[in-house]
C-alpha cells in the first residue's frame, strides 16, 4: 500500500527545503570556507537538530514554544544572537583573507566547528520548533501511533533537506 500522505509531506518538505534560510547561509559560508567537508559537516548538523526537533515535538516540548511567548522569545534572541556572531566573524576573517578565495587553500578547522554551526543554526530557529508543532500534526492519519509517525515525517524532512543542502553547496 503507498502511503499518500507521506508522498504529499515530502513534496511540501522538498518545497520548504528548496526556500533559502539561515540554515542554507550558514552551509553557504562553510562551503566557501571550507569546501565539501565543511558542506558534509554543516548539514549533518542541521540534520541532528531537525530530529532534535522532530523529537521534541513528538514528546509534546514544542507546544510549549507555541503556548509560552517567554520561552519563544528567548529562543529567537539566541538565534538573532547565534547569527549576528556568525555573520560578524565572518566579516572579519573576511578581512584577514586574500583577495581570491579560490586560490587561497581552505584554512584548516576542527572538524566538530562546522557541524556545530550546522546544528546552533537549525536548533536555535524558533521556525522550525513552531513549523513541526503546527504542521507534522497534520500528516498523522487517525489510527495511526503518534510518536512513530513523527519521527519518521521529522526524518523524511531532515534527509530532504540535508540532500538539498549538500547537493546545491558541493556546486560551489
Amino acid at each position: 500500500m503507498i502511503d499518500t500522505t507521506l508522498i504529499a509531506f515530502a513534496g511540501v518538505s522538498a518545497l520548504l527545503a528548496v526556500t533559502p534560510g539561515p540554515d542554507m547561509a550558514v552551509v553557504t559560508k562553510n562551503a566557501l570556507a571550507h569546501g565539501r567537508r565543511g558542506v558534509m559537516l554543516t548539514t549533518s548538523g542541521i540534520a541532528l537538530a531537525l530530529v532534535v526537533w522532530v523529537t521534541a515535538t513528538a514528546i509534546g516540548l514544542s507546544a510549549l514554544l507555541r503556548t509560552s511567548g517567554e520561552v519563544l522569545l528567548a529562543l529567537k534572541i539566541a538565534g538573532a544572537c547565534y547569527l549576528a556572531y556568525l555573520g560578524v566573524r565572518t566579516l572579519l576573517e573576511s578581512r584577514s583573507k586574500p583577495g581570491d578565495l579560490r586560490v587561497a587553500a581552505p584554512l584548516a578547522v576542527p572538524a566538530h566547528a562546522d557541524f556545530r554551526q550546522g546544528f546552533l543554526s537549525a536548533i536555535s530557529n524558533p521556525k522550525l520548533g513552531v513549523f513541526f508543532v503546527t504542521f507534522l500534526p497534520q500528516f498523522v492519519l487517525p489510527g495511526q501511533q503518534v510518536l512513530p509517525r513523527l519521527l519518521e515525517l521529522g526524518v523524511t524532512f531532515a534527509v530532504i533537506g540535508w540532500l538539498w543542502m549538500k547537493t546545491n553547496s558541493v556546486h560551489m
